[in-house]
């Protein structure tokens, strides 16, 4: 599953390794244009390059891309309409930065992918803004307090310790011994 999608190109790019991949975007034109590269195999857009200016481009997938193995839906990363353990791969690429509560986001990364066995790639360029999400809510970044610090090495210590000591941000569930990650931000 690539979560925050876009048009598609990290999910094309993971096809040739998967049965199945599900790109799931927010954005209704962004799964359109999508679902018409898996039909045709080409897009034509216009983007605008300066102010008013534009220029007519043409994306083509190469012809040995398994396009009938790619689906696209539309979709909120807070909310994912998959359920528990179906994933074996999950991707959130520049996307953390950009939900309004970061933690539940990879909550529901957790709760989709499989208990054993599953991977989890998350990339964000880290441009913190109070407009998706409150300065409580971001996962580092910050001068004081919980989250204080870099991005890169908040997040890693975060994922490697969370289960490992009480009072963390997430829990080992008993039941399942998957990682519980809490969908709540401190203040």
């Amino acid at each position: 599953m690539d979560v925050g999608c876009a048009v598609g190109r990290l999910s094309f790019e993971l096809v040739r390794h998967a049965d199945l991949v599900i790109g799931l975007d927010l954005s209704a034109s962004f799964v359109r244009a999508a679902r018409t590269l898996v039909r045709e195999g080409q897009l034509a857009y216009v983007p605008v390059i300066e102010g008013e200016l534009t220029e007519e481009r043409l994306v083509r997938l190469p012809t040995d891309l398994p396009r009938e193995r790619v689906e696209f839906v539309q979709g909120d990363a807070l909310a994912l309409p998959f359920p528990a353990s179906l994933f074996a791969t999950a991707t959130s690429l520049n996307l953390l930065d950009r939900v309004p509560v970061p933690r539940h986001h990879l909550a529901e990364l957790n709760r989709v992918t499989k208990t054993v066995g599953a991977a989890l790639l998350v990339a964000d360029p880290w441009s913190w803004a109070e407009s998706p999400a409150l300065p409580t809510a971001w996962l580092d970044g910050r001068l004081g307090g919980d989250n204080a610090g870099d991005s890169r090495t908040n997040l890693q210590h975060w994922l490697v310790t969370a289960c490992r000591h009480p009072g963390a941000s997430a829990a080992r569930d008993a039941s399942t011994g998957r990682c519980a990650i809490a969908a709540t931000t401190s203040n």
